[in-house]
């Protein structure tokens, strides 16, 4: 039960910041496009893609393992290190993708 109550005190934190940042973009985007276009909405997405994209998954695997979804893997994997195994590695992979995209995004 106490997972359930700091994950949405974090969300409710997280989408706070979200908002706020969006504020900060509308307000300020035309300034970082002259003299040079700096891409704020590339680098904004790419940096809060990972953030919340990583924070959705967990959020998913806890609930896949606390469904019974995810369960215990022979006697020396319990159901919580399957599912830290499991968004572990998720991270790694798609760690490669957002480098692709932040290479992309930050040239300089």
């Amino acid at each position: 039960k106490g997972y359930t109550y700091i994950s949405f005190a974090i969300n409710v934190s997280q989408m706070w910041a979200l908002y706020c940042l969006i504020m900060l973009y509308h307000a300020s985007s035309e300034e970082l496009r002259h003299p040079r276009n700096w891409h704020p909405l590339g680098k904004f997405l790419c940096v809060k893609g990972v953030v919340f994209f990583t924070w959705w998954q967990s959020v998913g695997i806890f609930s896949l393992r606390s469904h019974g979804i995810i369960g215990d893997l022979g006697p020396n994997w319990a159901a919580d290190d399957v599912a830290n195994a499991l968004q572990d590695y998720l991270v790694c992979v798609e760690m490669f993708f957002f480098a692709i995209a932040h290479s992309f995004t930050f040239t300089h």
